[in-house]
């Protein structure tokens, strides 16, 4: 028979912003999802500068949620949600807590020197994870995929009127995108708004996600996912393509390795931006999609996901 106490044990994710992404969707008190401060323009302005200046990060700037730190058992920390002394603060109220940092980007990207691997090691031992297997292997931490909730009561037996859909920053790969859309622009229907783009698809309006939910991705036959370097990680947009039931079009070959590759590869076309190849296109958008069990996805929805950790 359960105790009190575990009865009530609690885990929590913290993210910098709340309204981002889906993470608005993960309202599960047990298993929760919070915002690192409750003001987030405020306490990472205060924030920044209190690190410039060599302070850690005062409790009063942090969220409700904590205001149950003695009830969790496991907290998990997100990469650009965490600020130096966020685990002190932590530990000392509960010192039997579990806390995990977890990258959700790849490591040599981050340009923030107190996100660097070797600090983070400093501080969180062993009790680091990765998104990316490709870094959890070179950097000798844990591996653990990405995970994704889906908006309540939503009908995903919407008509598709689009077929190719696309949202998300340069970062380097706008142009190849911006050439496959031309490609195929005379034959199918293009939906793509690349944020931060100086090109034709360019889009310099933040999009919110409920919106690109919506407006752009319900209504689409396939995703679009195009990465600057191909690594052993599942995208959002692999997640999307997951659960929404969509076609998925990348040129991350090392997908391949993971095992979420095999429910997706039915349903997936492998392509090199610089050499489209249109009839291997046509025949994958006259392919039927392959619709994937409940079951097989519980795995990578949010509560799932950090009920496991």
């Amino acid at each position: 028979m359960k105790t009190d106490f575990q009865k009530e044990k609690k885990r929590c994710f913290l993210v910098f912003k709340k309204d981002l992404y889906f993470y608005r969707y993960c309202k599960n008190r047990q298993y929760r999802c919070d915002q690192i401060f409750t003001h987030y323009r405020l306490g990472f302005f205060v924030a920044h500068v209190l690190k410039k200046m060599n302070l850690k990060i005062p409790k009063i700037l942090l969220g409700e949620w904590k205001k149950e730190i003695r009830k969790f058992d496991t907290i998990v920390i997100s990469d650009y949600a965490y600020f130096p002394g966020l685990e002190k603060i932590i530990s000392n109220v509960n010192p039997n807590c579990r806390i995990v940092f977890y990258y959700m980007n790849s490591i040599k990207y981050i340009k923030e020197r107190y996100l660097e691997i070797d600090y983070i090691k400093s501080l969180f031992g062993k009790n680091i994870y990765s998104y990316n297997q490709t870094d959890a292997n070179k950097y000798n931490i844990y591996f653990k995929t990405t995970m994704y909730k889906l908006p309540a009561k939503l009908n995903l037996e919407q008509n598709v009127f689009t077929d190719f859909v696309y949202l998300g920053r340069d970062k380097n790969r706008g142009n190849g995108i911006s050439e496959f859309n031309d490609m195929v622009c005379k034959k199918y229907s293009v939906n793509i708004k690349i944020l931060d783009y100086h090109g034709k698809l360019g889009c310099k309006k933040f999009v919110d996600y409920e919106k690109y939910i919506f407006n752009m991705l319900l209504s689409a036959k396939v995703i679009i996912d195009m990465i600057e370097e191909p690594s052993e990680c599942v995208t959002l947009r692999a997640l999307e393509a997951l659960f929404f039931n969509k076609k998925y079009l990348t040129n991350n070959i090392k997908i391949k390795e993971l095992e979420i590759y095999n429910l997706l590869k039915e349903n997936t076309l492998f392509i090199d931006y610089k050499r489209i190849n249109l009839d291997e296109i046509d025949d994958f958008m006259n392919k039927k999609t392959k619709m994937i069990d409940s079951k097989e996805k519980e795995k990578y929805i949010f509560e799932n996901w950090l009920k496991n950790i």
